[in-house]
């Protein structure tokens, strides 16, 4: 049908009017059309640096179903000979209706859902009892969700934390001031469908109680957290515990509640940290792949050792072995190797990355590289520790080059036996799932 020819060829070629033009009027009316046509810009731009003109990809269509005022239209993207689908053109079908004179979407893909998220996580916090406002937070030792599949708990505070972290041979430096570091001990769950998804994706402030003013609890200064953000992400099931760490103005620290929110969301849940549940209440964590799980599938039947498979923008990955009790090896490279924190075991993973995609070249960078077991909390190669054998994740590798090397994982003990290398590249790209035995 040409209205969603138009809309396909409106997306192609960044002409906001062609898509606004194809959307109901209750959708246009739900919509913040600046960001809309922003957003269809920035698809067009990046459909731009493609190896092929966008007016050479052709839009097809032909109505699967039909009855009066609604039909079913099947779309196919027909790309010029030889060019590379990095973009992921998939064929679809569309639902629309005819409103007004003309054909428009039965749905409304570009609708704002801020203010009906906020309200699905205030019934559901209403379901469970609390409002998770300033005025009435969530107590301590209560797992409520905050958003975008993410389940939290605020466990506990710690707020004279000096003699811990030290002792934890933390490096402090010099505080400003009227403050003090506080440490606050948290619980993140995931129960969303998209997985993995990183324990980086919920932001935690501490907001004072005499200013009102927030202070991200990102780490104090040189004291590292416990609970490393940007080192793990959650598969579903998955939870990870630890502490995070803020500098907080001495006058704040009475009455501060902690805000925890998903991602920039607009609905903050707040927690009071000083206080105990009556009855505590924890996510509830699942051992092993979660049945409902997006690539559980993928994970109890990984691809076997040696087998070279594409994980998308040119990179090929190919795991020749892995030493799943590699401590030994790691402290024997170099002298000021140090060992992992108890309960955890450092994993060499020996990885070929190799290079065919249409621009000059790439770096393994690119690559999001995880393992995952049992726990369901994938873990980034994020050892603090030298080898000669590691892979140099910040090469350049031209078409027709691959690099070979080490990643290295601490990983906890107990989910060794159990482990899979999870890989991906770009936005789009399904995670591959592979053994490591």
């Amino acid at each position: 049908m040409e209205a969603v020819e138009s809309l396909n060829r409106g997306l192609l070629e960044g002409d906001a009017g062609a898509v606004l033009d194809f959307l109901s009027e209750e959708c246009r009316d739900s919509i913040d059309e600046d960001q809309v046509t922003l957003g269809i810009a920035f698809i067009s731009a990046l459909m731009s640096e493609g190896d092929f003109d966008v007016d050479d990809i052709g839009v097809n269509t032909s109505i699967e179903s039909f009855d009066g005022d609604s039909a079913s239209v099947a779309v196919e993207f027909d790309l010029p000979d030889g060019a590379d689908d990095s973009f992921g053109f998939e064929d679809e079908t569309m639902d629309v209706v005819y409103e007004d004179g003309k054909w428009v979407s039965a749905e409304c893909e570009f609708e704002d859902t801020a203010e009906a998220d906020a309200q699905a996580l205030d019934d559901a916090l209403a379901e469970l009892g609390y409002a998770g406002t300033r005025d009435e937070p969530v107590p301590a030792g209560v797992a409520v969700p905050i958003g975008g599949g993410y389940v939290v708990s605020v466990d506990g505070v710690d707020a004279d934390p000096d003699d811990r972290l030290e002792a934890e041979g933390a490096f402090m430096s010099d505080l400003d001031a009227g403050t003090q570091r506080v440490l606050v001990d948290v619980t993140i769950g995931f129960d969303g469908e998209d997985e993995p998804e990183s324990v980086g994706g919920v932001s935690m402030s501490i907001v004072g109680g005499a200013s009102a003013v927030g202070a991200d609890l990102f780490g104090c200064s040189g004291a590292d957290s416990e609970l490393a953000l940007f080192r793990l992400s959650l598969m579903r099931g998955g939870a990870a515990s630890g502490s995070v760490c803020a500098e907080v103005p001495t006058d704040d620290v009475p009455g501060m509640v902690v805000s925890v929110s998903q991602g920039f969301g607009d609905r903050s849940v707040y927690f009071d940290p000083a206080s105990t549940a009556s009855t505590p209440v924890e996510f509830e964590a699942v051992s092993g792949p979660h049945p409902e799980g997006e690539l559980t599938e993928a994970r109890q039947s990984p691809i076997a050792l040696g087998t070279p498979t594409d994980i998308g923008e040119g990179w090929t990955l190919t795991i020749a072995g892995a030493d799943l009790a590699g401590t030994e090896a790691v402290l024997a490279a170099a002298e000021f190797n140090e060992p992992p924190t108890d309960g955890e075991e450092y994993v060499l993973v020996d990885v070929t990355l190799a290079y065919d995609g249409e621009d000059d070249s790439s770096s393994p960078f690119d690559a999001s590289i995880r393992v995952v077991g049992d726990g369901n909390v994938a873990i980034s190669p994020t050892c603090p520790v030298t080898l000669d054998t590691q892979l140099d994740e910040f090469s350049d590798v031209f078409q027709g080059g691959s690099v070979s090397g080490d990643l290295c994982f601490r990983v906890p003990v107990e989910d060794t036996a159990s482990l899979v290398l999870l890989a991906s590249t770009g936005f789009d790209e399904e995670y591959q799932a592979f053994a490591l035995r």
